[in-house]
């Protein structure tokens, strides 16, 4: 007993010496980490401004009657430009908040029905412009009130439907599912695209991470699915991702569900 209590008490020493060797050699990088989220935060917000006033000097110019057609598809593409500049730029600071402790959810009672059938009528048209087919299927009685952050639930489901939109093909159908499963808001997004490799599941929800590694498609930057992880995270919800049979894949979000606060 006697020996036991000394190999414990040195035990304890060597433990404890060796945690604030840990964080003392911690230090460095954490604060390097914390200092990058800090200039990408700052960068993030400065951009806001002169983006705004390149898309409205452009609108400007396109209204002028002296723009010409070859002025006019200059301008287009500069609009295009600054769009997507100004949407990373968003999501940037989004991100930023999350890491920084700063992101606060405006929870509210949520009719789901329409919340679903208004991202539904929104992602149409954009489906109908691809030749793809979208499609809705929710239980015939009405969802009861959730209480949740309206918004971000929206933000989330719109990241997955875009993301099937951009992977799938003409021809091909996308369905968005809604149901109740164990107390929580199950909704799934399907489509028959291309589907995700196995060893880029593991990666999937890295920030920058993506699939198309030439990145031929410019509309995407990688964020869009790792901020709906962070999300659905910070609502106690969860991810599932699986293969769709025949081809494509399944993202499903499970969010607990709640009727009060």
């Amino acid at each position: 007993m006697y020996y036991f209590l000394i190999w414990l008490l040195v035990f304890m020493i060597v433990l404890f010496v060796s945690v604030l060797i840990i964080r003392q050699a911690m230090k460095p990088t954490v604060k390097t980490m914390q200092s990058q989220k800090n200039f990408i935060a700052a960068v993030s917000h400065e951009l806001k401004t002169p983006l705004a006033v390149l898309l409205s000097t452009a609108d400007a110019i396109e209204s002028s009657p002296d723009c010409t057609p070859n002025i006019k598809n200059d301008l287009s593409l500069i609009e295009t430009e600054v769009t997507r500049m100004a949407r990373l730029i968003q999501d940037l600071l989004l991100l930023s908040s999350i890491d920084a402790g700063n992101w606060m959810f405006h929870k509210s009672k949520i009719n789901v029905d329409t919340l679903l059938i208004n991202l539904y009528e929104k992602f149409e048209i954009i489906c109908q412009k691809r030749a793809i087919a979208l499609q809705i299927k929710m239980p015939e009685e009405c969802f009861p009130p959730l209480f949740s952050d309206e918004d971000r639930i929206s933000q989330i489901i719109s990241i997955f439907l875009d993301n099937a939109i951009s992977y799938s093909p003409e021809h091909s159908s996308i369905l968005l599912e809604a149901s109740i499963k164990k107390n929580n808001l199950a909704i799934s997004i399907i489509d028959h695209g291309t589907g995700i490799s196995g060893e880029d599941k593991k990666h999937i929800f890295d920030r920058f991470y993506r699939c198309d590694k030439s990145r031929t498609k410019k509309d995407h930057y990688g964020l869009g699915l790792s901020i709906a992880n962070e999300l659905v995270s910070l609502l106690n919800g969860k991810i599932y991702l699986n293969d769709t049979p025949g081809g494509g894949c399944t993202f499903t979000v499970a969010i607990p569900w709640s009727i009060a606060e």
